[in-house]
């Protein structure tokens, strides 16, 4: 790897961060609780009184900053266990948007190696630029071995080597005791003087010999490559060297004995390929003319089409309006019919519902046990059949075929039940006679369903199902809403005349399609 110049040194060059010899000068600070704060400024505010020194293991990590913006870190390592010489791999920074930078900021966290030790403390706080790093050896072992009597020191490894960074440096804290309690930056008074060095501008004179020799390595490897080219081209010239013309001749006689029967065959192949393009390009001529009809048939086409469209639109209209008018008549009817059949409440109670007086007790007949005595019997089976032609009437005027069809013959109607698998007759009463209470019960239970299946043709919500006339009468006020100015709406265009309308308009399209 070649070596950096101290201007050109970037974070993205940082591959690894290492600590070595961790050990506090005035003793062990007293832990900061990250419970109560998880702001990097508080934990390294706190913490103003010092321990005893103790030969302890440690847990550490380190944040990266911005320079002097030390609550909001763009990197964090992961946690380096159990150790007081902590080394930080795979550190990457490309692809960032500060791998460019030459200073920032680094906090060094550490807590005693225990169990029962969940709080961080801030060891050190250094504000670095990476032009000030000196060069200590290719390898971790080298390096360790020139700071091995140096405590708290800071190692960087670049993509060149492994580098220190002088702790002279005004921009560098050695936190012990006196460094958590006081935010002002302090100097080392006792440091070996191979740590004494000023921001460099260019390579170490030892770098520099080393960037000599490997200049002269390349210019002794471009002269062997042009005297090996020189060679090459000697002995290409040597092989194919012929002696005389005659051997040429004889050569040339050779090959053409040898390849003839080739020449021959391909020639052959050139005039067959030369008869399938003279064929093909006939093919292309014939495709183009009919194409260019296909055009012209194609504008024909589309012609006629807009003119269907247009035909089309209008009919749309015309449709919509009948289907408003089919949709007035309809309400018209069902008004018609809740006049014939009216549906009244009985003594002002909401639940309770009478028509022509006669009032449907359906609570009672839901239960499994009922008795009647007969007055009342012939009173329910003449309202059930008037409720049987009613429906009958509704399922005819709403186009809705019933899923259960009734045969309305006045207060001895009866209903049957084509769909379920039932043994013995299908066919239930709609009136109340001794003996037949179940049946009864089941052909009211078919009637509601029928009632209910109208409901949901009109998209009506019904309300209790065995309440036959509060249904009925919801079926009424919801399809006769339809205001009285509608009722005089007449269409533009009948039935008949729309069909008629149409019929016309597919023969003359037909008719123009066969003559194109």
């Amino acid at each position: 790897m070649s070596y950096l110049p101290p201007p050109q040194r970037r974070l993205r060059h940082v591959v690894c961060v290492s600590v070595r010899n961790i050990l506090p000068k005035g003793g062990h600070p007293k832990p900061v609780s990250t419970k109560s704060s998880t702001n990097l400024r508080e934990l390294s505010t706190t913490s103003k009184n010092a321990g005893t020194l103790r030969n302890v293991l440690y847990d550490t990590f380190i944040s990266f900053h911005e320079c002097f913006q030390y609550d909001k870190p763009f990197y964090i390592t992961e946690i380096s266990y159990g150790t007081i010489n902590p080394v930080f791999q795979d550190v990457h920074f490309t692809g960032t948007s500060l791998s460019r930078k030459i200073t920032f900021s680094l906090m060094v966290w550490v807590r005693e190696s225990k169990p029962d030790r969940n709080d961080w403390v801030l060891f050190k706080r250094i504000n670095l630029k990476l032009s000030f790093l000196n060069y200590l050896g290719p390898t971790l072992e080298k390096a360790e071995k020139a700071v091995k009597d140096v405590r708290n020191i800071l190692l960087l490894n670049l993509i060149d080597g492994w580098y220190y960074y002088p702790l002279e440096s005004n921009n560098l804290i050695a936190l012990s005791t006196d460094g958590i309690q006081s935010d002002k930056l302090k100097t080392i008074k006792s440091k070996p003087s191979f740590l004494k060095s000023k921001e460099l501008k260019s390579c170490s004179f030892d770098q520099i010999i080393k960037l000599s020799n490997v200049k002269f390595s390349i210019i002794d490897t471009i002269g062997f490559k042009h005297k090996l080219s020189i060679q090459i081209d000697h002995l290409i010239s040597s092989t194919f060297r012929t002696n005389s013309t005659q051997q040429i001749e004889a050569i040339n006689h050779r090959l053409a004995y040898q390849y003839a029967p080739r020449v021959e065959m391909l020639s052959r192949e050139n005039t067959s390929l030369q008869n399938i393009i003279s064929k093909l390009r006939t093919n292309c001529d014939r495709h183009r003319s009919l194409i260019r009809n296909k055009n012209t048939d194609t504008e024909i086409l589309a012609k006629v089409l807009h003119s269907l469209r247009e035909s089309h639109g209008s009919l749309l209209v015309r449709i919509e309006e009948v289907q408003e008018y089919v949709s007035i008549q309809k309400s018209r009817l069902i008004k018609d019919l809740s006049a014939i059949f009216s549906i009244t409440q009985t003594n002002g109670k909401h639940h309770e519902h009478c028509m022509f007086g006669l009032m449907f007790p359906h609570a009672k007949i839901s239960s499994s046990n009922f008795q009647f005595l007969r007055s009342q019997e012939l009173e329910i089976n003449a309202l059930l059949g008037y409720v049987v032609q009613l429906v009958r009437l509704l399922a005819n005027y709403l186009r809705c075929p019933l899923r259960y069809p009734i045969q309305a013959f006045g207060s001895n109607s009866y209903i049957s039940d084509p769909i379920s698998r039932l043994k013995g007759s299908r066919v239930f009463p709609l009136w109340i006679k001794d003996g037949t209470v179940y049946r009864f019960q089941y052909a009211i239970m078919l009637l509601t369903k029928n009632v209910k299946q109208l409901m949901d043709h009109e998209k009506i919500k019904s309300i209790e199902a065995y309440h036959l006339l509060g249904n009925l009468q919801i079926l009424f006020v919801c399809l006769t809403n339809t205001a009285d100015s509608e009722l005089n709406f007449k269409p533009k265009l009948d039935l008949e005349q729309l069909k008629i309308h149409l019929h016309t308009q597919n023969t003359q399209s037909l008719i123009e399609t066969e003559y194109n």
